[in-house]
């Protein structure tokens, strides 16, 4: 096993390399002391045409499907996704043969991918469409959320514009994305595990010998809907699936972009609500089999808290207010009248879920990828929001939920309803419009984002402090 340097920090990553070709991370394992490493590369690009970026992925795939199955044998093994930011390497396994895989997988695999035969191309072409065509019948909660994102999100294709433009596209059309895709690039990279600093520079040369990489720069990052305070927004939408008879309600009180105090506040307003608003939706009322609540996060870190309802029994304005009713009720008879003693017994539970130890090497490198991909670099997030809900207090949840979650001159309710067909007529002969000038029904997102202001994008973080001397 290769022995971490003294000096190197136990829980986050350090800058081993940033220059204008990329970033290199690295983290020698000091937890599980096995002989695996975790390598993850990822390449950004201006945003491109999603599905061409799916198909690339699916080739590369396709591609190196014998050499990946050899290599499982081996105790190693590769993947690659595609994400709004552009291509994203997972690679992990036992660190003597990693370099192998990683040269595989970006010199050999990427670079070939523009070689796809047209049997093959059209046969992965096909595959794709089978599956964009699933999220038609997917649940209706999956339904909800990709109105939710299409409601916030600046920019959002659709499924049906992503089933277009794969109808569009030919070998020709996908070799010429393949040169614009793996045209110059920046990359940025994470090794950890049982891995020297010298070794974990040997990855990073492998990558730069198969891409061809310009300066680093800054995913682009979608911008988000800045709703007017003190009102709430319903839009409806029709369920895809005819045959669903469920319609599902996803309500979610927005409370924006956040720093560290605000989101322990919001972490330990959504730990209260989860198991009463189970209890009183689903076991007690029975709107239907799902209920969830959960923290919504859209964009460049935009957060709320989502109450959801799937139903078949009850129409989607009713489960809306029901919704309304359990959140107002949960305030007025249950936080407000909390024992100290119980409160105090919630927030240590939250608290020790946020500290819960990583179970394997896979679970740590996430952590630190989801703070890298997400650009805020806060690879000790959940062990700061933890020291901060020590001081938390039952005022501040109660001023925090009333702020946020009651009806007040700063709240934003967003109520997304997934309409099914049994309940279509029925909703189609309920109010459309409302007399509160404080509700507003929207019934097309795209005239109606234009109309609105933006969060503002969060700065770039400094990642000096990271950086360790290499020579």
């Amino acid at each position: 096993l290769v022995q971490a340097p003294p000096d190197c920090p136990a829980n986050y990553p350090m800058l081993l390399r940033d220059d204008e070709r990329c970033r290199l991370w690295y983290k020698p394992d000091t937890v599980f002391e096995m002989p695996k490493v975790h390598v993850t590369p990822v390449a950004y690009e201006s945003p491109a045409s999603t599905v061409l970026t799916s198909l690339f992925q699916a080739v590369v795939l396709e591609n190196a499907n014998h050499f990946l199955y050899q290599a499982s044998v081996a105790g190693l093994h590769g993947n690659i996704v595609a994400t709004r930011s552009g291509l994203e390497l997972q690679m992990t396994g036992y660190n003597h043969k990693m370099h192998a895989l990683v040269h595989h997988m970006v010199v050999g695999t990427l670079s070939g991918a523009k070689n796809v035969e047209e049997e093959v191309f059209q046969r992965l072409k096909d595959n794709h469409k089978k599956q964009l065509q699933q999220f038609f019948v997917a649940p209706p909660y999956r339904h909800a959320t990709y109105a939710t994102e299409l409601f916030m999100l600046e920019t959002k294709w659709t499924a049906q514009e992503k089933l277009d433009a794969l109808n569009t596209v030919t070998l020709e059309s996908f070799r010429g994305f393949c040169a614009r895709l793996l045209a110059p690039v920046s990359m940025e990279l994470l090794v950890h595990g049982n891995i020297l600093s010298d070794e974990a520079q040997r990855f990073a040369d492998i990558c730069l010998e198969g891409i061809t990489l310009g300066e680093y720069q800054e995913t682009t990052r979608p911008r988000v809907v800045s709703l007017a305070p003190g009102k709430s927004y319903i839009y409806r939408v029709d369920e895809f699936n005819p045959q669903e008879k469920n319609s599902c309600v996803s309500n979610t009180y927005w409370v924006g972009p956040m720093e560290l105090k605000t989101n322990a506040m919001i972490s330990l307003t959504q730990h209260l609500l989860e198991e009463p608003a189970y209890s009183t939706l689903r076991t007690e009322q029975q709107l239907g089999y799902v209920v969830w609540t959960y923290v919504n996060t859209v964009g460049d870190g935009v957060k709320g808290i989502t109450v959801e309802v799937q139903s078949d029994a009850f129409l989607p304005n009713v489960v809306d207010q029901r919704i309304e009713a359990f959140v107002q009720t949960y305030f007025q008879k249950t936080l407000t009248g909390m024992p100290q003693e119980e409160f105090a017994k919630q927030k240590q539970a939250i608290i020790q879920h946020l500290l819960e130890k990583n179970k394997n090497l896979m679970e740590e490198s996430s952590k630190y990828w989801d703070a890298m991909t997400k650009r805020h670099y806060l690879f000790t997030r959940l062990q700061q929001i933890a020291k901060i809900l020590e001081t938390v207090t039952k005022p501040e949840t109660v001023e925090f939920y009333e702020t946020y979650l009651m009806p007040s001159p700063k709240r934003v309710k967003v109520s997304i309803q997934v309409t099914s067909s049994p309940h279509k007529e029925e909703m189609a002969a309920s109010p459309q419009a409302t007399d509160d000038d404080k509700v507003l029904l929207v019934t097309d997102v795209s005239s109606f984002k234009p109309t609105q202001q933006f969060y503002p994008l969060s700065e770039t973080v400094n990642v000096d402090e990271y950086k360790i001397e290499t020579g």
